[in-house]
Formats: structure tokens, C-alpha cells, sequence
């Protein structure tokens, strides 16, 4: 039988980048003598990417075999693991991840259509750092890869993170996909004064004015509760008074709060409360401010077909308040604890039954903590699924559809977020430039872990812009007189960054100003002086809309005309027509709030009208008379008016049509 050439070469790492999608993991244990060490290890951590980045790096045993990870026995002289790869793959190379004491792997061998082929023997002595462990080959397909173990070459303990087979000869450098575009940064621990007594603060929840801060408190060594805090930040930028929230939040339940409403009025806070405010059982419910500042007994939320198989629990509420994430195990689940989304029903005030999130996001194990910013797209959560830097890591994705479960990957939050440790409780300030997290590791010697928690800056690209529309509202004229006007945004600077032409007297000019930062409004008519704004609003600022009426002074030279055409009068009556009337009081509202104008007014009468009027011999003065004292009724003195009738007989009406005319002018002095 003619043996197959191959090349082995042991590589770090950091020689070529191979893309993920060049390489194929094994997906299935299809046979196993292995034994484990320890319960909760099986032969499926080693299915899929290797979950740990930082070790492989630098070669740190104990960062490296923090998390999931597959021990061996020693006992046995040879153990053997076949793992099935989830399509048939013609392969130029193998992959195995994270492998510490590759020397004891005695023979690997690749299996097409239950056909055996070695591909590798130990042919010299072993190595006992972390490596991946790359073997070269003709090229062949592969359904299975078959790896046998000879403990006694290695008198230590044996692992391995992942297996993979490569169409190519390139070197694969396995890395965490972080987020590249910008990076986290000036992270800094949030001391709450709660480790000097062996109790730990996690579980940061801020207020939308950033003032305040809920978390939790426990103390393990103590019969304490697990309680709800506050923190109240100082004026050296530290969040220093802590305060015992009390009842009826805190009673002999595990109490935490899981979001807070984006007026700061209302929270969701773990488990359901009976009347009395004591602990009633499993769930979620929403507590409200009072008037005094004081905070409701909370209140179940009903979430239709509610269930869930873990111990653990976490919920998350949308600023817009009609979506809720919850992490929790159940029949769909797949692993352990997956991310799911439930939706407010409005008519009945019910959250229907949790959707699971899809493969897009959850892994077969731990995914938690999920956090909406919000756009309402971009998803925070924690999760030791993915190939990251140990432990429970910090991620990022962005919904692509309406269906939530359709996401972009997953992407790590990067180092100066996640460690070995587990990072989880990933939530924003109002304004998202800042973000608070958990990190878990261990007090020094004690077995007591350490929960620090800890506030970073958002890089620009992941901050949200919270934004205020205003709408500017005009009213320099009545709403058929056109006037053409621009509006120009600048900033700061100075520098132009929005500029539109409308007419202010049939449409309303809006545009979206960022909180935080400084504009200016310029607004530009023809026959008019402009208009100039500063706006600013605070970040804290919980507007959503805001409104700004404004008018425009005329220049010395203006001058502009206002027909309103049809019969002025009701026949046989000293009262305007309604809609001749409502035009009328706007000429009014623009003439007082624009002294410098005056008027002149010609009034175009049907010569008949006389005969059906009320008024006897009515010449043009009687009708003038009308009108200088409905106008006299409005505020606008006669000084200010013009005014001529024209009585039109049979020939003129041929002419000119009956109403009104108001021809506006500034006089010169």
C-alpha cells in the first residue's frame, strides 16, 4: 500500500490570516474512549471554533484553560476521538485547535465514505506548550477525522480546543471577530465601597440623567438578602453614597432591577411581588415612581406561554417600551440559556410568548444579559459561545429585519472590555457614550469571587445620536400668502449642514438636532430681515419633539399683496362669510405681530348686494364703516389702514371679481 506524504509543521500563531469561511469544524463526536476529568466536560467542547483567544497568544496555561475545555485521562494508555465534519471536504490540511502537550497525539487519520487514510504518525518526541497543530497533505475529501492519543509519551495532562480541515496550505490564525471599526477605551472601575466587607456590587442599571445608578449588592458570608441599591454620583465625577433601597423593592427574594424606563419613571425589575410587596415567586414585573419620589410595589407583566428551564433569568425593555429580551432555557433553546425576544400586545396589555433569536446569535451554550441600544438594533449580550478571550465575553451584532432572527455575526467587544474573566451586564448611559459592565475573577485568597464593575467610553461609531425634532412654526402671515423662505443649519464651526427652501405659510420646516451639541438656525426670506437661532439641547434632555414659533420682520421696502376672492359679506347682513372671516383674523394676527406694517385695503362689492343688505341706502362708507370696526374688534387701529370700497355695478362686474384685496407696505419716514 503506498503511503500518503505529508508535512507537519508546528505553528503559534500570526503567520497568515485565513478567513473563516476557508475552514470547516468538526460539528459531531461520532465515537470516544475518552475519559474527562471533571462533570461538565464532554467530547462537545471540542466541536465547533476553539472559545479562547488570549492563551493561544501568549502561551498562558491558566488564561487558556479558563473555560470549556477538554481534559484527558492519564490512566489509559490510548484514548481515540472520531469526529464527524458536517460536509465532505476536499482538504489540503488540518487544523487542531489550541492543543496543549500535542506530543501525546500518537496517529491522526481521515475517513471519506467510512474509508480510512493516515495522514499523520508521531514520528519524534513531544512538545508541551500551546500550539496549533497543522498537518499538510495531498489533497483528499474528508467527512471524518479520527485522532488517537499515547498518554504515556506525555506525562501530563492532554487538551485540545477544536478541529478543522482547510481546502488550502495556508496558515490558519485563529482570532475573536472584534469589532475593528473603533476601539473601546478610558475603561475605569466604579468603586461603590462594597469589597472591604467581603459583599459584592453587580448589575449596574443608570439613570437617564446619569446621576443615579441601581445595582446589586450581596454578601455570601452573610444572611443579608441579595438587595437592590442606589448610588448617587458626587460632584468629583464618582458614584459615592450608596442607599438600601428598602421596601417595597427589597424583600427575602433575589432582587435586582433589569432595566430602567427612559423618563427614569418606571423600572423592570426580577420575580413578581405579592400586594404586601413580599416575594411572591419567578417572573418579572414594572414598578412606577410615586409623586413623592417613592416607588410602587411592582406589578406582574404577563408574557403569554412563559417558561423557562434554567435557574437564571435576565429581561431587558426597549426606550420604546413594546419590546422585551429575555434570557432563559426552554424546549428551543440550544444549549443552555438563549436569547429571546417577546412583543407587547397594546389591546391587552399582554407580552406574547418568547421567540428564540435564532442560530444567528445563540450557540449551545450561555448567551445572557442582553441589552438593546436605542436605534432599536444594535444588540449587546454575553455569551461562551464564540471564540473569544475566556470565560463569558461581551458582544455586539445589528439586526438586519423585523424578524429578529436574522443578525449580522456577533462581534467581540475586544480587549479592553472582555478578559479571561466573564464580563457580563453590558448597559448604556441616555446619551451612549459611556457603558457599564460586570467583571467577575476571584478575591485573593479567598474562594469568594470579586464582581467589579466597571464604566468605559463607547467608541463613536457604536454611540447613538439621541436627537430632538423641532418644528419651527411661522407666523409672519396668513396660510395663503406664500413666502418662500431657506432654512440653514450650521454648527458650531459654522459650517453649513442643511439647507431647504419651503413655504412657510403652507408647510412647517423640522429637522433632527443631536443632544449635546450646538447649532444655529438661519432663516432667509426675500422682503424680510432674517432669522437667527443658537439651539442646544442637554443630553439628559428627555425630549423627543420639541416646537419653535418664530416671525419674520419685514425690510423697509416690503411690500405684498393678499387677495381673498368671493363675496365678503353674508346677504342681508353686517357679518363677514365664515371663511372670509377666518382669512381676515389672520391678516389680523400678522398685522399684530408686525406694528411696522400697514395696510391698504380694497374691497370689491356687488352694486346688488345693497338691495338684499339690512342696511338702507347702504353707500360705500357703510360697508367701510363694517370693516374698520371688525378690524377695530382685532386690534388693528384705523392709523394703520387704507381702506376703499368699490361698489360694483352689472358693466364692472365684468371687470373685477368681488373680496378683498390688502396690499402690505412699510411706509418710509
Amino acid at each position: 500500500m503506498k503511503r500518503v506524504i505529508f508535512l507537519l509543521i508546528f505553528y503559534t500563531l500570526h503567520i497568515y490570516i485565513l478567513c473563516a469561511q476557508d475552514i470547516v469544524w468538526a460539528h459531531k463526536t461520532l465515537k470516544s474512549t475518552v475519559d474527562f476529568e471533571f462533570e461538565d466536560n464532554n467530547s462537545s467542547h471540542i466541536i465547533g471554533m476553539p472559545h479562547i483567544y488570549e492563551g493561544l497568544m501568549n502561551g498562558d496555561i491558566d488564561k487558556a484553560t479558563e473555560g470549556y475545555i477538554l481534559y484527558y485521562n492519564e490512566k489509559s494508555k490510548k484514548n481515540k476521538i472520531k469526529l464527524d465534519i458536517p460536509k465532505a471536504v476536499k482538504a489540503e490540511q488540518i487544523l487542531i485547535g489550541g492543543v496543549f502537550n500535542m506530543g501525546s497525539i500518537d496517529e491522526i487519520n481521515v475517513y471519506y465514505r467510512g474509508r480510512k487514510q493516515d495522514v499523520y504518525k508521531m514520528v519524534k518526541g513531544s512538545m508541551s506548550k500551546f500550539h496549533n497543530f497543522n498537518v499538510f497533505f495531498e489533497p483528499r475529501m474528508i467527512d471524518a477525522v479520527e485522532i488517537i492519543f499515547d498518554h504515556s509519551k506525555i506525562n501530563n495532562w492532554n487538551l485540545i480546543r477544536g478541529v478543522g480541515v482547510i481546502p488550502n496550505t495556508k496558515i490558519l490564525d485563529i482570532k475573536p471577530n472584534v469589532y475593528s471599526e473603533d476601539d473601546f477605551f478610558n475603561k475605569n472601575e466604579i468603586i461603590l465601597g462594597n469589597h472591604s466587607d467581603g459583599c459584592f456590587a453587580f448589575y449596574p442599571r443608570v439613570f437617564p440623567n446619569e446621576k443615579q445608578i441601581f445595582y446589586v449588592r450581596e454578601c455570601p458570608n452573610s444572611d443579608a438578602d441579595q438587595d437592590i441599591w442606589i448610588a448617587e454620583l458626587g460632584n468629583d465625577g464618582h458614584y459615592k453614597k450608596s442607599t438600601h433601597i428598602g421596601k417595597p423593592l427589597n424583600n427575602k427574594g433575589h432582587n435586582f432591577v433589569s432595566a430602567i424606563g427612559s423618563n427614569g419613571k418606571f423600572i423592570i425589575v426580577g420575580n413578581t411581588y405579592n400586594p404586601d410587596g413580599s416575594h411572591k415567586g419567578d417572573g418579572v414585573s414594572i414598578s412606577h415612581k410615586n409623586a413623592d419620589s417613592t416607588w410602587a410595589v411592582p406589578t406582574p407583566i404577563s408574557i403569554v406561554g412563559f417558561e423557562n428551564l434554567s435557574e437564571h433569568v435576565n429581561y431587558f425593555m426597549n426606550i420604546a417600551e413594546d419590546i422585551m429580551l429575555i434570557s432563559l432555557k426552554d424546549t428551543s433553546s440550544l444549549g443552555e440559556t438563549d436569547l429571546y425576544v417577546s412583543y407587547l400586545d397594546k389591546n391587552n396589555h399582554t407580552w406574547s410568548k418568547p421567540k428564540n433569536m435564532g442560530k444567528n446569535i445563540n450557540t449551545e451554550f450561555i448567551e445572557d444579559h442582553p441589552y438593546l441600544s436605542p436605534d432599536g438594533k444594535t444588540l449587546y449580550f454575553s455569551s461562551n459561545g464564540y471564540f473569544g478571550f475566556g470565560g463569558l465575553d461581551i458582544y455586539v451584532s445589528k439586526r438586519l429585519d423585523d424578524t429578529w432572527i436574522h443578525w449580522t455575526k456577533p462581534q467581540n467587544l475586544g480587549p479592553v472590555v472582555n478578559t479571561k474573566y466573564d464580563e457580563f451586564g453590558f448597559y448604556m448611559t441616555a446619551s451612549t457614550k459611556h457603558a457599564f459592565f460586570n467583571q467577575v475573577n476571584e478575591f485573593e485568597n479567598t474562594e469568594l469571587p470579586k464582581i467589579t464593575i466597571f464604566k468605559v467610553n463607547v467608541p463613536p461609531a457604536l454611540q447613538m445620536e439621541q436627537k430632538v425634532k423641532l418644528i419651527m412654526q411661522s407666523f409672519t402671515f396668513n396660510d395663503t400668502l406664500p413666502i418662500i423662505t431657506t432654512f440653514e443649519i450650521l454648527n458650531d464651526r459654522g459650517d453649513l449642514i442643511h439647507s431647504e427652501k419651503i413655504d412657510v405659510n403652507n408647510n412647517e420646516f423640522s429637522y433632527e438636532f443631536i443632544k449635546g451639541r450646538t447649532y444655529i438656525i438661519n432663516v432667509q426670506s426675500e422682503d424680510f430681515y432674517p432669522y437667527n437661532e443658537i439651539i442646544k439641547y442637554k443630553e439628559t434632555d428627555t425630549l423627543k419633539v420639541d416646537y419653535l414659533q418664530y416671525s419674520l420682520k419685514p425690510l423697509p421696502n416690503f411690500k405684498k399683496e393678499f387677495v381673498i376672492e368671493g363675496k365678503p359679506f353674508i346677504s342681508g347682513q353686517k357679518n363677514f362669510v365664515p371663511k372670509v372671516s377666518d382669512k381676515v383674523d389672520s391678516v389680523c394676527i400678522m398685522l399684530l405681530t408686525n406694528p411696522q406694517i400697514k395696510v391698504n385695503i380694497d374691497a370689491y362689492l356687488a352694486d346688488n348686494q345693497k338691495n338684499k343688505s339690512k342696511i338702507e341706502n347702504a353707500p360705500e362708507q357703510e360697508y367701510k364703516n363694517i370693516i374698520i370696526k371688525y378690524l377695530d374688534l382685532k386690534g388693528i387701529k384705523e392709523s394703520r389702514l387704507n381702506l376703499t370700497v368699490h361698489m360694483l355695478d352689472n358693466l364692472k362686474q365684468k371687470e373685477y371679481n368681488e373680496g378683498l384685496l390688502f396690499r402690505y407696505y412699510i411706509q418710509n419716514e
